[in-house]
Parts: structure tokens; C-alpha cells; sequence
């Protein structure tokens, strides 16, 4: 498949990381939220266990 836009088609392998943690659940929404790492606990933590942020 390829992606409707192609913006950021250079950086697919390396820009983007789909994570997953237990504080997010799909029963209040979409189950789908973006992570700000500098600004919440489970954010910080959530980036730094999946390695897209070093401690």
C-alpha cells in the first residue's frame, strides 16, 4: 500500500512508531492518542520503554 499523502514518505521507516500501553483504551474515543514525552509521566514513559527517547 502507499500512503495517501506523500509528505513524509522519506521518513516512514524511521519517523513514525505505532505504540502501544494500558492507559489507552478505545471504550471513550478512538483508542488513539499522540504522545508528548517532555510534558507527562505515562508519555515520558511510554516513549522512553519503545526507545524513541533515551532516559
Amino acid at each position: 500500500t502507499s500512503p495517501v499523502f506523500d509528505f513524509f514518505a522519506e521518513l516512514s521507516e524511521v519517523a513514525f512508531r505505532v505504540v502501544a500501553d494500558n492507559y489507552v483504551t478505545d471504550d471513550s474515543g478512538t483508542g488513539v492518542v499522540q504522545c508528548a514525552p517532555s510534558f507527562g509521566e505515562d508519555d515520558y514513559r511510554v516513549c522512553s520503554d519503545a526507545n524513541i527517547i533515551k532516559k
